[in-house]
């Protein structure tokens, strides 16, 4: 094998170890790009986070399965399902007693709401903001029944975290509907149900600042 091929093959794997190495480099929580209220957590990584309150810590471990400790590990809470699939945005509420989580689900090109709420010591799953978000948002745009569910984007929380703003929008492969036609909900975090409805134009207004670059 001459000099030059063996160069080669060594400039090559040097590249594909470099990819490899960016790929699952893992450091500090980040913030999701286009806001600094969400953390977001990366496929494969440990993450943490404190809450507001700074009595706790949520954590993601390698594979994806999520807990919540107080004073750095000391008393474990249950988390109900605790499995997510990153990479994912993650944000405690200012409250402490609740907490969102932006499933990726595997590609980071779509975005399932998972929002928990703290109910003694456990913190179980309240499905009704994501189902009651996707469907408001086929009603209103009157998609077949064929059409895939809209992706749900957290955007954040109220001041005084009794409201959770996000935004739904068509998915990318059999969208349910135009993309830029997004609706923009605030839902009320104590009982999950929706407390207004913005339309593409009133929500980039009223989110000003939370919506992604490309929707503002």
């Amino acid at each position: 094998m001459s000099n030059k091929v063996i160069a080669s093959i060594a400039i090559l794997m040097w590249l594909l170890t470099l990819e490899v190495h960016a790929e699952t480099s893992c450091g500090s929580p980040r913030a999701e790009p286009w806001s600094d209220k969400r953390l977001y957590v990366m496929m494969g990584c440990r993450f943490s986070a404190v809450s507001r309150d700074g009595i706790l810590t949520f954590l993601v471990d390698e594979r994806g399965n999520m807990s919540v400790s107080r004073d750095r590990g000391e008393g474990l809470f249950s988390v109900r399902p605790k499995h997510i699939d990153p990479p994912a945005m993650f944000a405690w509420s200012p409250t402490s007693d609740a907490f969102f989580v932006g499933e990726g689900q595997g590609s980071g090109m779509t975005s399932y709401l998972r929002v928990y709420v703290r109910q003694g010591s456990s913190f179980a799953e309240n499905s009704a903001f994501q189902t009651k978000a996707v469907q408001l948002y086929r009603q209103r745009t009157k998609c077949s029944r064929d059409a895939a569910d809209p992706d749900v984007w957290p955007l954040g929380w109220s001041k005084d975290g009794s409201l959770l703003y996000l935004y739904v929008q068509a998915t990318v492969n059999a969208p349910c509907g135009d993309p830029s036609a997004f609706l923009g909900l605030e839902m009320d975090v104590r009982t999950g149900s929706i407390k207004h409805a913005y339309s593409a134009k009133e929500a980039k207004h009223q989110f000003q600042g939370l919506l992604p670059k490309k929707l503002q």
